[in-house]
């Protein structure tokens, strides 16, 4: 994860998103699709962990585990209202 959050790394995508087009902040912005590619994955990881097994995972199926992997909506709020 330190490779990711490196401020070089930071300074490339700024500048890629220069070099594009892209905003750094609003709907469209790079801030808020890092945002949304942070956010997504993290019920369905949270959910495998507390399970102890994928979503799509046939050993869950049929393993009495009377818990179910529920649906929501794949957003929630955050401080960037739209992140979806």
């Amino acid at each position: 994860m330190a490779g990711a959050l490196d401020p070089s790394m930071i300074d490339a995508l700024v500048a890629d998103a220069k070099i594009t087009g892209t905003p750094i902040d609003g709907v469209d912005g790079l801030l808020n699709r890092m945002t949304k590619a942070m956010i997504e994955p993290a019920p369905q990881a949270e959910m495998t962990h507390e399970l102890r097994y994928a979503r799509d995972d046939p050993g869950g199926a049929g393993s009495g585990d009377t818990r179910r992997w529920p649906t929501w909506p794949r957003w929630g709020p955050t401080a960037i209202p739209s992140v979806r």
